[in-house]
């Protein structure tokens, strides 16, 4: 009988498992994959970027932040409002500084198109 707590443990980590899993799953289909004119709007900001840096930081991006809570669209904030939301919810999912840079640096090129869908 002293194993309740335990059991009862081990069920909501299967269960967090699994919506963390079907949350990258969705998230995945709404967040768009980054083009040349995303490349070379990033060399502006960042000179040397190329279509593989914008690829890991949305790969970042989807790993690291739906596994707390649903993805915004890169177009939901503006390319000034996203450095400042990364770097307050990095910190606090502790995600190391070099991951943060490239999640940036994705969600403000995205972001940063002619029309980006909310």
């Amino acid at each position: 009988m002293g194993h309740g707590p335990t059991i009862l443990r081990v069920i909501c980590k299967i269960v967090m498992a699994a919506v963390g899993a079907a949350a990258l799953a969705s998230g995945c289909v709404g967040v768009p994959h980054p083009d040349a004119a995303d490349v070379e709007r990033a060399q502006t900001r960042w000179p040397g970027t190329d279509q593989a840096t914008l690829e890991a930081g949305r790969r970042l991006y989807v790993q690291k932040c739906s596994a707390c809570h649903t993805l915004y669209p890169p177009g939901s904030h503006t390319p000034e409002q996203w450095p400042a939301i990364v770097a307050e919810m990095g910190a606090e999912a502790g995600i190391r500084p070099e991951d943060q840079a490239l999640i940036e640096e994705f969600l403000v090129t995205i972001s940063g198109r002619p029309n980006p869908s909310p």
